[in-house]
């Protein structure tokens, strides 16, 4: 840790002191990165897989053997410049609720369904209307409920339902598991899957993060030049935002955590246990006596790059499109996007709702159509703090971690507009960060979460909100905030 030599003793001899390693499976790259235990990234690298999407259907998809090349693949190429010998655990992490259902000799039976996959929205409210609550399609137990009404053979076939980190770590260990937070923080509670009437079998042996699964098979070790018998630790469960909250060391109260990514989590710590179904809120994994209360943004990241894409010539780079965007003015000029590519989540939890261009004028250049994708993030960033605030959780500070946060435009108009200082960790990677630091509780090299996060975690200089901003994005805010009200009964209209 930050107090630690570099070396550590064993027997009166001086040893070179351990290396983590950190896997984190993405909805369209996974990424592995080796750490040392003070917490400097020492060495990264990602593999991509393939995204399989029915948007008008509300279905995206993955081949879950391709997660499983591309943690070799990735892991391989992070360890090719280190000594491999000083490996002392490998911790494994995925995005979700995504759902693997395998067989037996661990061979998936169906393409996996993301978390951005919709196609369960009938399944959720019958489980809604059961609970008296809110489920949402994104969830595990809604779409395993849809196989075993519209796919029966498949879930006659099944042994198992797990999540992506579960199917890579079977393979790794030979050991099936389903990765949760904590005993009461998981992407498939037991008291939801039992409403749904799933067969019991199904739901496989739960495994709390931070413990080891067991050891990395000589396949494997071999396949990624990794030693044989390699712990390899259960990372958080398919709730990617928790090892982000670590990676940051978002564990006091007044700070939120923002994790920005292909999707973006909104996640504080509160003293009570608030009672708003638009929110995600736990029992905190880390600090006893408090909770974690999350809102979740579908598609932040993921709108940037679809606008990329779809707009600029083929093989344009971030950096340049981002260039073009810091050309238009704040405001872009009254334009306003609701990213909503695939439905939203926090606040309005509406599968049907989708995006949109508002204001749109004579004046407008591609520029400002990007520039007012990355306010319209920073727009819905808001309304979520703004609604946190309103249970009187009060935020001082905004922390931002993933590929977005290297923008220093995207940082400065998520501080304009939600008029909190904005602090970026200097491992951007904060959720890799975070799994190392999970990787090495698992090992007993860290006795403590919030201690070792606080001593592993840095930040860069803050950016801060400029007050001449103020006046025009609060237009723009009660702008964003009507728009979604007054499309939601032509939002309903969508039929799938």
């Amino acid at each position: 840790m930050s107090n630690c030599s570099n070396n550590i003793q064993k027997d009166g001899k001086e040893m070179k002191s351990p290396l983590l390693i950190a896997i984190d499976i993405g909805s369209t790259h996974t990424k592995a990165a080796v750490f040392d235990i003070e917490g400097h990234i020492l060495s990264k690298a990602s593999h991509s897989s393939n995204l399989i999407l029915h948007d008008e259907s509300g279905r995206a998809e993955t081949k879950p053997h391709e997660w499983l090349a591309a943690s070799v693949m990735a892991t391989r190429k992070a360890v090719s410049t280190i000594d491999r010998s000083r490996c002392a655990a490998l911790c494994i992490a995925s995005e979700g609720p995504t759902m693997v259902i395998i067989d037996k000799t661990l061979k998936p039976l169906a393409h996996a369904l993301l978390w951005m996959d919709r196609r369960a929205y009938r399944e959720a409210r019958i489980l809604s209307e059961r609970v008296n609550g809110r489920v949402d399609a994104a969830s595990i137990t809604a779409k395993a409920l849809w196989f075993s009404i519209n796919r029966p053979a498949v879930m006659k076939k099944a042994a198992a339902v797990i999540q992506p980190l579960d199917f890579v770590a079977a393979h790794f260990t030979g050991k099936v598991r389903f990765s949760v937070v904590s005993d009461d923080f998981g992407a498939a509670p037991r008291h939801l899957w039992d409403t749904a009437g799933l067969p019991s079998h199904l739901m496989a042996e739960p495994i709390v993060m931070g413990t080891v699964i067991g050891s990395l098979l000589k396949e494997y070790a071999d396949a990624m030049g990794l030693p044989e018998g390699l712990p390899v630790v259960s990372g958080t469960g398919g709730v990617d935002a928790i090892q982000v909250i670590l990676g940051t060391s978002t564990l006091e109260e007044g700070i939120a955590c923002d994790k920005a990514g292909t999707s973006e989590g909104i996640e504080v710590i509160s003293r009570t246990r608030i009672k708003d179904e638009r929110f995600f809120v736990a029992p905190h994994p880390v600090l006893p006596g408090y909770y974690h209360v999350g809102g979740i943004m579908s598609t932040s990241g993921r709108a940037l790059a679809w606008f990329r894409d779809s707009f600029f010539p083929s093989g344009t780079s971030f950096r340049r499109a981002l260039t073009e965007a810091g050309k238009a003015p704040p405001g872009s000029e009254g334009l306003i996007f609701l990213p909503y590519l695939l439905g939203e989540r926090t606040p309005v939890w509406d599968e049907k709702a989708r995006g949109v261009f508002f204001g749109i004028s004579l004046c407008h250049k591609r520029g400002h159509f990007l520039r007012a994708v990355m306010e319209g993030v920073a727009l819905g960033i808001d309304q979520i703090l703004k609604l946190i605030g309103n249970h009187g959780i009060s935020v001082n500070e905004l922390r931002v971690a993933g590929g977005p946060s290297r923008s220093s435009l995207w940082n400065q108009i998520k501080a304009d507009i939600t008029g909190l200082p904005v602090r970026v960790a200097s491992v951007p990677e904060a959720e890799l960060l975070g799994l190392a630091i999970l990787a090495g509780y698992g090992i007993s090299l860290y006795p403590d979460l919030k201690k070792a996060a606080a001593e592993l975690v840095r930040f860069k200089k803050a950016v801060f909100p400029r007050s001449d901003m103020m006046p025009l994005y609060q237009a723009h805010k009660e702008k964003y905030g009507a728009l979604y009200g007054n499309l939601k009964p032509l939002f309903r209209e969508r039929e799938y």
